[in-house]
């Protein structure tokens, strides 16, 4: 019987999104993580509990952190559920406990991920009922347990999803709002804008505020899961809280150092919505939030990064779009001159009426929606002068 040691060294599995494999790699490197090796839309690492601790608390690109406990062959449906039966599930959760599966399929031999799911689902309600006549219950939405199935051909993967929620759920969110820009997704941009909090930051459309509850945290040095108390990890019979303790006090907070991050937006209600989730962080006195509309708005400052995700065309008519742009280069080009401005959006056609050139282009994805994220240098005076 295959039994999970909780204590020995495991090989874990972090995901993340598309286009931030290298932001993770660089991140956990950061965090002293050791032997990493770069995936698609992962990394992978073999990592001890601390490890498993400190990736989940401080990462802000992981969605997961995959934690393997049994890996075999299977070529049919069959052997999909005799094999994962043989893995002794009493030794990671008890009867009393809740479950759920998540799967991802890419095989010949088995083609539908909701299936594999299904099958190993029933294997370890097969097991319990074997051994103790009882089945354990599934709990989708807040399970005890959430494992993860991982087929490529006829390699299976069982791996305990150490994080429970995804990651991108920090905790500070408290208001509902149409669309929200997913926490990852924000962190990632930031990061990949390079603005490292010696400038300024503005999110001139921030909507419920993610962009600079994002930036804020990084410029603070405050750990993207302080407001976050519920991890998968945490029902582990190996569950250390005194360790768990150490490792949230690794890196102390910077709250007192001068960062200059500003978020306004024409809606009353998104900058309410903003001051809450800021307010929630404890860090409602150190970014500015004003109801203004962009167009009338002055600079904020004499330079810095500002990133904009506007409304998606999605939601608004197509002449409505092409105005927008028109008039958001317009605006930055003359009202920005100093700034770094880049631009998030799906609607690739929109773009074409920005008046700029971009000096970046960078492909994203907002869940299924594919994404330009470019920015646009703003110049005083001409540009050829600056490259001379």
């Amino acid at each position: 019987m295959i039994q999970f040691d909780p204590n020995a060294t495991h090989k874990c599995v972090v995901k993340t999104m598309a286009g931030f494999e290298e932001l993770l790699y660089d991140e956990l490197t950061d965090l002293g993580i050791q032997n990493i090796t770069r995936m698609t839309r992962a990394v992978s690492f073999d990592g001890e509990t601390a490890d498993i601790y400190r990736v989940n608390y401080y990462s802000r690109f992981a969605i997961r952190v995959l934690v393997e406990i049994h890996t075999y062959k299977a070529f049919d449906d069959k052997r999909l559920h005799s094999k994962a039966m043989q893995f002794d599930w009493s030794s990671l959760m008890t009867i009393d406990d809740t479950f759920a599966i998540d799967s991802a399929v890419h095989s010949d031999f088995h083609t539908h991920s909701q299936f594999a799911a299904l099958r190993v689902k029933d294997a370890i309600a097969d097991f319990f009922m074997e051994k103790q006549g009882k089945r354990p219950s599934v709990d989708i939405k807040r399970p005890d347990f959430r494992i993860n199935v991982h087929i490529e051909k006829q390699y299976v993967t069982l791996s305990l999803d150490s994080s429970g929620a995804s990651l991108h759920k920090r905790g500070y969110r408290t208001s509902t709002f149409e669309a929200p820009l997913n926490e990852v997704l924000a962190a990632g941009m930031i990061k990949l804008s390079g603005w490292d909090g010696s400038s300024a930051f503005w999110d001139p459309m921030c909507g419920s505020g993610t962009l600079v509850c994002e930036a804020a945290m990084m410029a603070y040095n405050i750990a993207p899961q302080v407001n976050r108390d519920r991890f998968g990890f945490k029902k582990w019979s190996n569950f250390n809280q005194e360790l768990w303790d150490k490792i949230r006090e690794e890196r102390p907070e910077t709250r007192d150092k001068e960062v200059k991050i500003f978020a306004s937006d024409l809606e009353a209600r998104s900058v309410s919505i903003a001051k809450e989730h800021l307010d929630n962080l404890r860090l409602s006195h150190l970014v500015k939030v004003e109801q203004q509309d962009i167009f009338k708005s002055q600079s904020p400052a004499e330079k810095g990064t500002m990133i904009i995700n506007p409304p998606y065309g999605v939601r608004l008519e197509k002449d409505q779009i092409e105005k927008f742009y028109d008039e958001m280069s317009g605006y930055i080009k003359h009202k920005l001159p100093g700034w770094d401005a880049w631009i998030f959006t799906s609607n690739r056609d929109a773009l074409k009426r920005f008046g700029l050139r971009p000096s970046k282009k960078i492909t994203l994805y907002n869940g299924a929606l594919q994404c330009a994220f470019w920015k646009y240098e703003i110049f005083a005076g001409k540009r050829k002068e600056h490259k001379a």
